[in-house]
């Protein structure tokens, strides 16, 4: 087969419910020239068996599919590592198994990267529960410091979904991060500062889905403990690989960057547990909130009520009233 214009890395665990939706989404792409890398990261359900039946509909792309099963249930940056390493298409982009993608997805992103000779393309997505889809934009200057600067405060996404790159901004110099929660956040920055060329299309070809019953909606204490540890080190990798290469220019958005990632154990403090834990999280940061531009009056004071240890008070208070 000769080298894909288009690699499509695709992690599969426990998603037996969504898997062929997103198979299908896939093998009906427009694109012709295309790989396809489903990552088994031993789910334990019938994923791969689903999977395997989509794909008889679809023999044309048989040899264009590759379905790798990892020694041991790694993980989602493990698995996407997997990937990468496997990938030989010109571009490559992800893509999760319980979401889907438009039919012109890849052919449309891969003709304005080569119309441009772009090293990234960015487009807009969707949030969906299946029936009701929500427009999510991307839009973007083309700048590479205004591009990190959004997605280190979360103006436009850090997702690998919906940004084709090509293979080689993955170079001998990308750091993979071993930790699950906000792997793609260290990834799509080194993509960035690796990319030269960047585009932007206000087309919303990728559809992430939201399940109710989604762990990242039904989280007990333990795994927003680990959720906010895992992310706070991928955040203290970005900030620290920001700092090495451009100095003191991301200085502020590096602050929005962990004061986000910090406050994602915010719900257990403010049921009056891991105050001190959670002060002591980037505390460098503490002083310095208030100075933060790109963050709101609203965030800043409610942050200080907190470290303060009056919000919940303050909260409760008024609804006793």
């Amino acid at each position: 087969m000769n080298t894909p214009l288009v690699s499509v890395i695709v992690p599969v665990y426990g998603v037996e419910k969504y898997i062929e939706r997103c198979a299908r989404s896939l093998f009906e792409q427009t694109l012709e020239s295309i790989e396809y890398i489903f990552v088994d990261d031993c789910t334990p359900d019938n994923s791969i068996e689903v999977l395997k039946k989509v794909l008889e509909d679809y023999s044309h792309r048989k040899e264009q599919t590759i379905i790798y099963k990892m020694s041991k249930n790694s993980g989602q940056a493990a698995v996407r590592k997997c990937g990468v390493l496997q990938a030989s298409g010109e571009y490559i982009i992800h893509c999760d198994s319980d979401d889907w993608v438009d039919r012109n997805m890849y052919k449309e992103m891969y003709d304005k990267a080569k119309l441009g000779d772009y090293d990234m393309v960015i487009c807009d997505y969707y949030t969906s529960d299946g029936n009701i889809h929500n427009i999510c934009s991307s839009r973007t200057e083309t700048d590479k410091n205004i591009i990190l600067s959004n997605i280190l405060t979360q103006k436009i996404a850090c997702s690998l979904c919906n940004k084709l790159v090509r293979r080689k901004c993955y170079n001998e110099s990308f750091v993979f991060p071993t930790y699950n929660n906000g792997e793609d956040l260290a990834m799509v920055i080194q993509l960035v500062v690796n990319s030269s060329s960047f585009a932007y299309t206000e087309k919303g070809f990728y559809y992430y889905y939201m399940s109710p019953n989604s762990i990242t909606r039904n989280v007990n204490e333990k795994n927003i403990l680990r959720n906010c540890h895992q992310a706070c080190y991928n955040a203290k990798f970005v900030s620290e690989l920001l700092v090495d290469k451009y100095g003191q220019l991301f200085a502020n958005d590096i602050i929005h960057l962990k004061y986000l990632k910090k406050n994602i154990m915010l719900s257990l403090v403010l049921k009056n547990k891991y105050l001190k834990e959670w002060r002591k999280i980037f505390p460098e940061i503490n002083s310095r909130i208030l100075f933060v531009s790109s963050l709101t009056i609203r965030e800043k004071i409610k942050f200080c009520l907190i470290f303060m240890g009056l919000y919940s008070f303050l909260l409760g208070r008024k609804k006793y009233n």
